[in-house]
Parts: structure tokens; sequence; C-alpha cells
């Protein structure tokens, strides 16, 4: 399992929207501490309860973490 580092949405700062799905939204922002910049995806649970849906999302979340595992970018998770 990949380690995960603690974030708050409070630490970062927004710059601007990269993306709008169904879902939800996909904002560049920066940790406010280190000055990184990271995309940070915010997803809607309403529009999530499907089964299926449920299940795109775990599907996804996990390729990301293989990717960041693969050319070393960050991942974090915030709380629910």
């Amino acid at each position: 399992p990949v380690k995960q580092k603690a974030f708050a949405l409070d630490d970062f700062e927004f710059l601007r929207m990269l993306g709008r799905g169904s879902f939800g939204e996909v904002k560049l922002v920066r940790h406010r501490q280190t000055q990184e910049l990271y995309a940070l995806k915010m997803i809607r649970k309403e529009k999530i309860r499907g089964a299926k849906h449920i299940q795109h999302v775990k599907n996804e979340k996990s390729t990301l973490q293989d990717l960041s595992r693969r050319f070393g970018g960050a991942q974090a998770s915030l709380p629910a």
C-alpha cells in the first residue's frame, strides 16, 4: 500500500478550475506550506451512490495510485 500524506482542505490555496465532470470538479491547488502544486479532484458523494458508480471511482483511485507509484507523483487523500 502507498503511504498517504494527511492533508486538510485548508492546507491548500485554490488557483483555478481545471475541469468539470458529472461527478465533480478538478482544481489546481497549491500546498500552502510546501508551495507544491496538485490537481485536486473533488467528488460529490450524492452523485456516486449507485454501485456501478462507486466501483468506477474505486477503479480510478486504484489506477491513480498505481501511476503515482510508477512515476513518483504525490498521492494523498483528504478526509471524507
